[in-house]
C-alpha cells in the first residue's frame, strides 16, 4: 500500500511498498498532493500508519450487512497453481523491480503482442462471467474465490494476485461498505440485496487480463443499490468513450465526474487505473476525478494499454481506512460502493461491426471483459 493522500495534501496512510511501487491491486491516487511531492518520492518513504482523522460514523438499520474488522480472514492455506502454469515475473523473482505507475513514460504494446494480450482479456473475461454467476445468497467469498481460482487454473493460467505482494486469493471480493481489495474469507456470506464488487485478473500468455465488476445479489434491499451499481457501469463506459489516439488522459476523469455528479454519486479520489501488459501495474496511472488528475498534457498513443476502474460512492464521504489485513479498504460511514473495471488498448483504427456488437449489448454478463473492439470509432480496443 502505498501513499494515500487526504484533500488537504497530507500523507494519511501509508504502509509496506517497493521499489516505490503500491502493493495495491489498482494504483493508489496521490495526484492530490502531485504537485506538492512526486509520487515515487512519497511511496518510498513509507511506513506511515495513521488512519484519517474523520470520525467513523456507521448509521443503523442498514437494509444491508457490514463488512467489520471481525471478518478480516485468518492465515488460511492459499490455494495451489500447478507447476506447469507458467508464472508472472514477481512470483519468479519476489525481488524483481517492478515498474512505477505514476509517470509519463508509457509502455507502447508492440503490435506481435497485441493477440496474447487480446487472449488474457477474453479469458478475464469468461472467467468473470463464471464469477457472477456465483454470486448468489448463501456463498461466501471464500467459496466464491475457490470456484474462481480453479477456473482460471483450469485453463492454464495464473490467478495474478495470488501471491502479488502477500495478497492470498485469486479474486478480490469486496461487499457493500468495503471499497476494494476486500480478501475472500468463509465468514462473509452473501445475502438478499448484497453488492459485491468482484475484482479478478489472469495471467495467460505472457499478459495480464484486469477487470471488475459489481454485482447486485438477488433482488434489492432498496432503491439506491442498483441506481449506485448502474452509474458505477455507465461512469467506466463514459470514460472508455473520452478514449482514443491523441485524447488527453485528463479527458477520462471529467467525463467519468461529469456523469457520476448528475446522478448524485461521488467518484473516489484514491484509487485509480493503471498501465497493464505483461506487467501487472505500470505507467500510466489513470484518475478518475478532475480534482486529482495529473496536470500533464499526457496523451494516448496506439499501443498504450490501461485499466479504467471508477469507485463511485453513495455517500460525500470518501474517506477510507485499511484493516490489519493491510489490504481491505473499509468506508469511514458504512455507505456502499460500486465499481466497473475495462482494459483498454488504443489502437489506429476500429471496425464498425465488432463497434455495434460491444455497444448493443452493454448489459450482457459475458460483456463485461468487452471482448470485442469497441467504444470510439477509429480509436479504440479493448481486451
Amino acid at each position: 500500500m502505498a501513499a494515500v493522500w487526504n484533500r488537504s495534501g497530507r500523507a494519511a496512510l501509508a504502509a509496506r511498498c517497493r521499489g516505490g511501487v503500491w502493493l495495491g491491486l489498482s494504483a493508489v491516487c496521490a495526484g492530490l498532493a502531485r504537485r506538492e511531492m512526486r509520487t515515487s518520492e512519497v511511496l518510498r518513504r513509507g511506513g506511515i500508519s495513521t488512519l484519517f482523522q474523520r470520525r467513523r460514523q456507521t448509521p443503523h438499520n442498514l437494509p444491508y450487512q457490514l463488512v467489520t474488522k471481525a471478518h478480516a480472514p485468518g492465515d488460511g492455506d492459499i490455494l495451489a497453481v500447478p507447476e506447469h502454469i507458467a508464472r508472472p515475473p514477481y512470483i519468479v523473482d519476489p525481488n524483481v523491480a517492478l515498474p512505477d505507475v505514476f509517470h509519463d513514460d508509457v509502455p507502447i504494446l508492440p503490435a506481435a503482442d497485441r493477440p496474447a494480450l487480446r487472449a488474457a482479456g477474453r479469458l478475464a473475461g469468461q472467467t468473470m462471467a463464471h464469477a457472477c454467476a456465483l454470486a448468489v445468497p448463501g456463498c461466501s467469498t471464500a467459496e466464491l474465490n475457490a470456484q474462481v481460482h480453479a477456473f482460471i487454473v483450469g485453463h492454464d493460467a495464473y490467478p495474478s494476485t495470488v501471491n502479488y505482494m502477500a495478497f492470498p486469493a485469486a479474486t478480490c471480493t469486496s461487499v457493500n461498505n468495503c471499497i476494494v481489495h476486500g480478501i475472500p474469507a468463509h465468514n462473509v456470506v452473501l445475502q438478499e440485496g448484497d453488492l459485491i464488487s468482484i475484482d479478478i485478473t489472469v495471467y495467460f500468455q505472457g499478459h495480464h487480463g484486469d477487470l471488475c465488476r459489481t454485482v447486485l445479489v438477488g433482488a434489492a434491499q432498496d432503491d439506491v443499490a442498483p441506481r449506485l451499481v448502474q452509474t458505477a457501469r455507465e461512469a467506466c463506459e463514459a470514460g472508455i468513450a473520452a478514449c482514443g489516439p491523441g485524447q488527453e488522459y485528463s479527458d477520462i476523469a471529467r467525463a467519468i465526474e461529469t456523469h457520476v455528479e448528475k446522478q448524485g454519486f461521488f467518484v473516489s479520489p484514491y484509487f485509480t487505473g493503471h498501465g497493464i501488459g505483461k506487467h501487472f501495474h505500470q505507467a500510466p496511472g489513470i484518475h478518475h476525478e478532475t480534482q486529482v488528475d495529473s496536470a500533464s498534457d499526457l496523451r494516448m498513443l496506439p499501443g498504450h494499454v490501461f485499466t479504467i476502474e471508477p469507485i463511485i460512492h453513495e455517500t460525500s464521504n470518501v474517506e477510507f481506512e485499511i484493516l490489519s489485513d493491510n489490504w481491505t479498504a473499509l468506508t469511514m460511514d458504512g455507505s456502499r460502493t460500486s465499481q466497473f473495471e475495462q482494459t483498454i488498448m488504443i489502437t489506429e483504427t476500429v471496425g464498425k461491426g465488432p463497434i455495434a456488437m460491444a455497444m448493443a449489448a452493454t448489459q450482457a454478463l459475458v460483456d463485461v471483459a468487452r471482448l470485442n473492439l469497441m467504444s470510439r470509432p477509429a480509436s479504440i480496443g479493448m481486451s
